[in-house]
């Protein structure tokens, strides 16, 4: 399976909660402008943190992408996250992707790492909306590959 993994855009630094920032015009250019880079293989869906910021990253990715893409939310996508929580999560994912994962840091990078190298100690740091294509025959911790690293403009 292929999985894009994703940082959210900039947002806001304050909102009445965490999970109500909202993006800055930046963190909607940044998203808007990553869609050229899923352009040629885009995701067959697009699951993001129920996190404000990180729901319009994705809509604004799949939004400028000229395919219908479904999105949904995934508890288990917030800041704080567990990787291994996630790993087990990923497992119940089906077909060969790809999918679009937008999350939030430490657990994108965390994850990341996890994935690719087995451990979480967040080789790959992900600024706001930075990409990870990682892909996995068989899902477990240090079995994917890093197919590619997209930064953010």
């Amino acid at each position: 399976m292929k999985v894009y993994l994703m940082r959210h855009g900039q947002a806001e630094s304050y909102a009445a909660s965490d999970a109500e920032r909202q993006l800055t015009e930046k963190g909607v250019s940044q998203a808007r402008a990553m869609a050229s880079v899923l352009a040629s293989a885009p995701p067959v869906k697009a699951i993001a943190s129920p996190y404000v910021r990180a729901c319009q990253t994705a809509l604004n990715v799949i939004d400028a992408l000229p395919q219908d893409i479904p999105f949904e939310t995934c508890d288990c996508l917030t800041p704080d996250e567990d990787p291994r929580t996630v790993l087990s999560w990923l497992a119940t994912l089906s077909g060969p992707g790809p999918v679009l994962i937008v999350s939030h840091n430490p657990l994108v990078s965390l994850l990341v790492s996890l994935l690719v190298y087995g451990h979480q100690q967040a080789s790959i740091a992900m600024s706001t909306a930075d990409i990870a294509c990682v892909s996995y025959d068989q899902l477990g911790a240090g079995t994917a590959t890093l197919e590619w690293f997209e930064a953010a403009p």
